[in-house]
């Protein structure tokens, strides 16, 4: 937690430099737990700036577009979805990944991104185009709903991505039934879930939702049918921002559903 307290404290001052003594007494830290930490944090990528007797400073603007989980963790709000995370730089499909756990109650909640995968899949098996720059994980849910739920529950997740899209960038994308975010008729997200269900009981005991969003993605061919959403709003998405927003809204409608 030492590490994610500094680096929180250290975008809080919005790129102004904050004392050791500060973040010593804030944080109830040891000036050597702080220093210990900004190294850990650079060795991370994060680019801190260090001067005598001004203190510690976060340069907001050359901080890597990469996915990093002490920055997803410090906006997540979330009682179980996502608190148990991984990130990966490359893998076939993040929802392969996650599905040799979906039977695992301890596993419930547990979220897996990466940043490119070789062999993403979208509806009826076909290729879901996932190259860098893009957010792309799946999470495993135990809804314990019947059968009959699950339009309702993939409906929910589809609108908890929306929400997350208009609340992170003011982007408004429109679902289109039953697994695809557009924009002005072309492709920003695509979702895939995949369930288990007990035959007895007709009770659906595991759901993998994978979800792609296409980011800070390279311009796209008008062919394709595709879009970024740095291509809409015109300029790059903060993609850790973003893949917790996400997880708050899937939490927070996936409960509401009775």
């Amino acid at each position: 937690m030492t590490k994610l307290e500094v680096l929180h404290r250290l975008r809080q001052a919005g790129g102004e430099y904050v004392s050791s003594a500060v973040l010593c007494e804030e944080l109830h830290l040891s000036r050597n737990s702080v220093w210990k930490a900004v190294n850990r944090l650079r060795e991370e990528g994060y680019p801190i700036t260090a001067v005598t007797n001004r203190g510690y400073r976060l340069e907001l603007d050359e901080v890597p577009d990469q996915l990093q989980k002490e920055r997803i963790l410090e906006k997540l709000t979330t009682r179980m979805l996502g608190r148990s995370l991984c990130i990966l730089p490359t893998i076939t499909s993040t929802n392969a990944y996650a599905r040799p756990y979906a039977d695992d109650p301890n596993k419930e909640g547990m979220v897996v991104l990466a940043e490119w995968q070789s062999a993403g899949r979208g509806k009826n098996g076909r290729r879901f185009e996932s190259a860098e720059g893009g957010l792309y994980f799946s999470a495993i849910l135990n809804p314990n709903r019947l059968m009959p739920a699950l339009p309702k529950l993939r409906e929910s997740v589809a609108h908890a991505v929306q929400n997350a899209i208009e609340i992170e960038t003011g982007c408004v994308p429109v679902f289109a039934p039953p697994n695809e975010l557009l924009v002005d008729g072309k492709k920003l997200c695509g979702i895939l879930s995949e369930v288990r269900i007990e035959s007895e009981s007709e009770r659906i005991t595991s759901m993998i939702v994978g979800i792609g969003i296409y980011c800070n993605n390279r311009s796209f061919l008008e062919a394709d049918g595709r879009v970024s959403l740095r291509e809409i709003i015109g300029h790059p998405v903060d993609r850790n921002a973003l893949a917790a927003q996400v997880l708050n809204q899937i939490e927070e409608n996936i409960l509401s559903i009775h």
